[in-house]
């Protein structure tokens, strides 16, 4: 009776091992918190994945590609893979984890994500790691590797976090369901915040309708910038300050313009500057750039009283230029699509510049006359009904 009464306890039991032996196919394979080889936050401990898998580190390695090495750039998203190798092509399941701290006081830094369906984030205390969820499978082979794999720096780190490293660990296991024969790998790599300063790749002036100047400039990268000063002067030497724009922050090229409508001199040269302050306080000056007010040099009307045209009219212009010249003429929607685009001669005194209507295609509402000659830009707004 007694027998009888435990074996549907006994075929539970069962059946529960035959799962477990016939899923489980490397010790452990949810991985767990703390072995990465990182110091505890709380303690300073180190534990590998040896604790669970007995195998020891010999025969192969693990490495990351993709993550910063030297240095990193604040907020940047770096995606990168993880490889486990092994010595011989005799492993058949992998798994892995990682996590990135400060080398000064051991607290996480910057934030891990994936797409990759066998990885997961996972948190215990102080501790957040990427690794696998399920451990990956594959037929018998002498690596692997995960990928779709990312670290996201911090926006704005701070000094402790200046200084990181990345501890990661992989394992390269058989299918005997336990520890023995799986082989654990670990490494680490360093990186280092660079206050990357403003840097200017192109910084130009621009007669603007016969009565300002445009100020424009370019940045190759301003991950530390903060914003822009521009300082005019009509002496290069007593400089004062008209606008600031506020740097985009990003590390990739951005432009930038200002329209300073009452320069200083309307008949001598006018100087202009950047001062490139960044988020420390501190700054440097772009190279001085010069111009002077073109007031007769080009002036521009519309042929005609009325600044509305028919999509089958043509568009006329007069230009008044005070020297031989060449102008380019464009026609560009509100979307900033060039309907028409034409460089053209133009004699001293007054000429009459004539669009065709088939420029516009079937283009209707408001478009924009924009004319480039030498250091003189003007863009007039047109209706096409």
């Amino acid at each position: 009776m007694k027998l009888k009464v435990l074996l549907p306890f006994i075929i539970a039991i069962s059946l529960m091992l035959l799962s477990y032996t016939t899923s489980t196919m490397m010790y452990n394979p949810n991985c767990p918190t703390g072995y990465t080889g990182a110091p505890s936050f709380s303690t300073g401990a180190v534990a590998q994945c040896t604790s669970c898998h007995g195998a020891g580190l010999a025969g192969g390695s693990v490495a990351v590609s993709g993550l910063p090495s030297g240095s990193f750039i604040p907020g940047q998203t770096y995606n990168f893979s993880l490889t486990i190798t092994h010595s011989a092509a005799n492993r058949a399941v992998w798994g892995y984890a990682i996590k990135a701290i400060s080398n000064v006081d051991r607290a996480v830094v910057g934030t891990f994500s994936t797409t990759n369906a066998n990885s997961s984030i996972k948190s215990s205390g102080n501790s957040l790691e990427l690794s696998h969820a399920t451990a990956a499978t594959s037929a018998a082979s002498i690596s692997y590797t995960y990928t779709n794999l990312k670290w996201t720096a911090p926006a704005v780190p701070t000094t402790n976090q200046s200084n990181i490293r990345f501890y990661f660990i992989g394992v390269a296991g058989n299918s005997n369901g336990g520890s023995s024969g799986d082989f654990v790998y670990s490494g680490t790599q360093d990186a280092t915040y660079i206050n990357l300063p403003v840097v200017l790749s192109n910084f130009k002036l621009v007669n603007v309708r016969n009565s300002s100047i445009q100020v424009l400039w370019q940045t190759e990268q301003e991950t530390a910038g903060e914003k822009f000063e521009i300082e005019t002067s009509i002496d290069a030497i007593n400089w004062s300050s008209v606008s600031t724009v506020l740097a985009k922050g990003s590390s990739t090229a951005q432009q930038y313009s200002y329209t300073h409508n009452q320069p200083l001199s309307s008949g001598n040269v006018n100087y202009y500057r950047i001062k490139m302050i960044e988020v420390d306080g501190s700054y440097r000056y772009s190279a001085i750039q010069s111009i002077k007010l073109n007031n007769k040099a080009i002036t521009i009307k519309p042929l005609g009283s009325t600044v509305s045209f028919g999509l089958n009219q043509t568009i006329g212009y007069s230009i008044q230029s005070d020297k031989n010249r060449t102008i380019n003429v464009s026609i560009i929607d509100i979307n900033g699509k060039i309907l028409y685009n034409k460089q053209m001669n133009l004699m001293s005194g007054n000429n009459n510049v004539i669009i065709p209507s088939n420029a516009f295609g079937n283009s209707r509402g408001l478009v924009f006359a924009q004319f480039n000659a030498d250091d003189f830009q003007e863009t007039m707004k047109q209706i096409i009904f």
